[in-house]
Order: C-alpha cells, then sequence, then structure tokens
C-alpha cells in the first residue's frame, strides 16, 4: 500500500468480528458507535480498524478516527460530486431527476467507475439520516447492496474537533463482471476481500476529502510513492487494546 504521509501513523488494523453463538453469526451485531469510539481511543488520529463478518457473509465494517469536526461530514458524504472528486476513476456521478412520490431528502444518482478493458456503471440512492447516510445499490454493478455511513462528535483535543467516522454494509461484488465472477470461485473469501477492498478505498479517499488531504493540483489517478508497508512497532499493543475493549 502506498505511503501516504505521516498522519495516518501507519495503523490499520485487521480485526475478525466474534459472536456469541451460532445463530448471532447469521446477522452479526457490529460494534456501536459509542462501543468503537471506547475501544479507539488509545488509538492514534488516522487508526482505522477493518471488521469481516466471522459467518463467511459478505459484510464489512470500517471505523477511523479523523481531526474533522462531526457536522462537516453530512454535506460531503451526501453530495455525489464529493464521491467524483474524492476517487477519479469515477467518470460520471450525477444526480437524477425523479418523480415527487420519492422524498425530497433522497437522490438517485447515475455513476460510472473506469477500470481497465471495461467500466462498471449503475444506479444508486443517497438517503440521509441524523448522523447517518445510506448509500443504497439499486441496479446494475455492485446491486444489489447498500453501505451505511455514520458518525459520532468525539472530545476535541487541543482545540481540534475530532469524529470517528464508520462505513458499514455489503455489495454484490461477485457479479461485477467476468473477472470477478472468476475470482470469487476460486475462494468463499474471495468476495469478501473484494467487497471490503472497494469499501476501504471508499474510505480512504473520503477521508482524505474530508481532512483537505487531497493534492492541489488535479489529483493523480496512480499512486506514485514506492510500496511501503505501515509501522508495526505499537501494533500488538493498540490491537490488544481494541479487542479488550470490543470483548473479543
Amino acid at each position: 500500500m502506498p505511503q501516504r504521509g505521516a498522519w495516518r501513523w501507519g495503523v490499520t488494523l485487521c480485526l475478525t468480528a466474534t459472536l456469541q453463538s451460532v445463530a448471532q453469526a447469521q446477522a452479526p451485531r457490529w460494534p456501536s458507535l459509542p462501543e468503537m469510539a471506547r475501544a479507539m481511543a488509545p488509538l492514534p488520529v488516522g487508526a482505522t480498524v477493518v471488521a469481516f463478518d466471522p459467518a463467511g457473509a459478505n459484510a464489512v465494517f470500517l471505523a477511523r478516527r479523523l481531526n474533522v469536526a462531526a457536522s462537516a461530514l453530512a454535506p460531503q458524504l451526501a453530495n455525489a460530486a464529493s464521491y467524483r472528486e474524492a476517487i477519479p476513476s469515477f467518470v460520471r456521478a450525477e444526480v437524477i431527476p425523479t418523480r415527487h412520490t420519492q422524498p425530497a431528502q433522497n437522490s438517485l444518482v447515475a455513476w460510472e467507475l473506469e477500470i481497465p478493458l471495461w467500466n462498471l456503471d449503475g444506479q444508486l440512492w443517497f438517503k440521509p439520516f441524523d448522523h447517518a447516510v445510506q448509500i443504497r445499490l439499486a441496479s446494475g454493478a455492485f446491486a444489489p447492496g447498500q453501505f451505511l455511513w455514520q458518525w459520532q462528535r468525539l472530545a476535541a483535543k487541543n482545540e481540534t474537533p475530532q469524529s470517528l467516522l464508520v462505513l458499514r454494509g455489503t455489495a454484490n461484488t461477485k457479479d461485477a463482471n467476468w473477472g470477478t465472477r472468476k475470482i470469487a470461485g476460486r475462494s468463499p473469501l474471495a468476495e469478501p476481500a473484494m467487497t471490503v477492498a472497494a469499501a476501504y478505498t471508499l474510505m480512504e479517499a473520503m477521508v482524505d476529502r474530508l481532512t483537505e488531504k487531497k493534492l492541489a493540483s488535479h489529483p493523480q489517478r496512480w499512486p506514485q510513492a514506492p510500496m511501503k508497508p505501515p509501522s508495526v512497532n505499537h501494533l500488538e499493543t493498540q490491537l490488544a487494546a481494541v479487542a479488550q475493549s470490543l470483548n473479543v
């Protein structure tokens, strides 16, 4: 993974959520926002927690601490234009006019993602709530599926506002195209791996936009930094703290 800067501290924790019973494994209970806020308290700003459904379902959960006021998140996360600016591979993300029978706060968005050989496209709904934005994949690539952005204000440190940002959900990454179907057929872990890769890319891109880390000029489509793993000097201690906070 390309090194983006010292702000991240090189801390990405990949946790496998554990459940109390086989019955619960069919519908995993992800940590609540207050639970994640307590669990991530010992971690530096920029740390990301990634969790998979241990039952093998294609569901993922990501949480991130930000030096951003919680009030600034909704206008960006519910705006289709923000995704185009954050991810240059989105060559289209346009709000489509709909009938008045739909709630006024809902937005139907037509999107197209540029990838080698063939592009992916589809339609999705943006639906904002208090402290949350739902993205429901209605048709096309990755449908059916949905993701939910959630956030919570954290106590400011050194007069810097902080917040917790969570992205959780699922997508039909297996049937996106011929290539993904071939990959998914090789291992039951392939589809959740593709889903979390897509979710992590989305999280990183939006965090860069929210924290104004994007380049002053037009963002580069391909990473230029050398491949370098994150620092693991404090990984064991931090992982143990998070696992204990979540009773894993």
